[in-house]
């Protein structure tokens, strides 16, 4: 059997290169997918590295494609409208559920989980994930997408299912935490010079580090800070020992279980913030959805029970109206 794997970028560095090419512009292409520029920008800047090659080139206030550009375009172009078409193909099959979610959510708690959670339907379903960063999500519903799912306050449905309240807590390798250990074990405010890895991009409303340090009633500390690409990056990085990383509860568990990652402080941070699976409108029309639905509901709830809090400090105020320690 063999190992190959395809190479490709992300959905959304095609989708967002697609759009620049067709309509000559960032600008346009950021107003079409309801995005940022800047968000544009970097799917376009990654795409080109990836790729070893550049595909615009300025012309006037936008941009034209290079050669190689114009080669690429025609094969993303056929490419990308394949994959709506079968998409949509897809669900039209019976007992078809498809789910649009981030790379994280997919990586970190759906397939982990997949195989049982469609045993839980009886096996009758045909269960696609389609991955995406959050900001370009809402491409993909065209697609059929029959679930989404959103961070907030209170979801936008009622029968919304609660996978996750957004609870944080800073991690390190054993090797980094020992060396640091000596200002680590003081007050946040003194962890000066402490390496710190963090998203390059939030696209949404998660905590941040400037959230964790302010609940701690002090500013970042002065320390150098390595912006990665993406979640697993973040943990895989600081489980090798290149700086602490903010874990979430639900995504960071299987390295804090493994050893590979310990927790620097005791205590969770738990914000307003929940992660929500959602049904779309397609989703109200398909009923193997709504039974994939409620197989999250019981996910949800095993993530819930799995986290372990610490006995060791118990909760003695609240830090801020946007978060609390557990």
């Amino acid at each position: 059997m063999s190992d190959f794997r395809f190479n490709i970028p992300s959905t959304s560095s095609l989708i967002a290169f697609e759009a620049t090419a067709r309509l000559g512009g960032v600008i346009r292409a950021s107003e079409e997918l309801n995005t940022s520029q800047s968000a544009i920008s970097r799917h376009i800047r990654n795409l080109e590295t990836s790729l070893g090659d550049k595909l615009f080139q300025r012309q006037g206030r936008g941009v034209v494609l290079t050669r190689s550009g114009e080669d690429y375009y025609v094969a993303v172009k056929s490419s990308l409208e394949s994959l709506h078409a079968a998409g949509r193909g897809l669900r039209t099959q019976t007992g078809s559920v498809i789910i649009a979610c981030t790379h994280e959510i997919s990586d970190f708690l759906l397939l982990p989980a997949l195989g049982e959670l469609k045993r839980s339907m009886g096996g009758d379903a045909h269960v696609r994930v389609l991955n995406g960063d959050y900001d370009m999500l809402h491409l993909l519903l065209p697609a059929g997408v029959d679930i989404v799912f959103e961070h907030s306050v209170t979801p936008t449905d009622p029968s919304a299912v609660k996978l996750l309240d957004e609870e944080i807590v800073p991690v390190g390798s054993p090797s980094f935490v020992k060396r640091f250990e000596r200002v680590l074990g003081r007050h946040p405010r003194y962890w000066s010079n402490v390496p710190r890895l963090d998203l390059a991009q939030f696209t949404q409303s998660w905590a941040t580090w400037t959230t964790w340090f302010q609940a701690h009633d002090c500013d970042l500390p002065k320390a150098p800070v390595e912006a990665l690409e993406s979640y697993q990056q973040v943990l895989d990085e600081a489980a090798a020992g290149a700086g602490m990383a903010l874990g979430w509860n639900g995504f960071v568990n299987a390295y804090l279980e493994s050893g590979r990652l310990v927790r620097i402080r005791d205590n969770w941070l738990r914000s307003q913030i929940s992660l929500y699976a959602v049904l779309t409108q397609n989703g109200y029309n398909n009923r193997n959805a709504a039974r994939f639905l409620k197989s999250l509901s019981a996910l949800g709830e095993g993530l819930a029970g799995a986290r372990q809090v610490s006995p060791q400090r118990q909760p003695t105020r609240e830090a801020g109206s946007y978060l609390k320690l557990l």
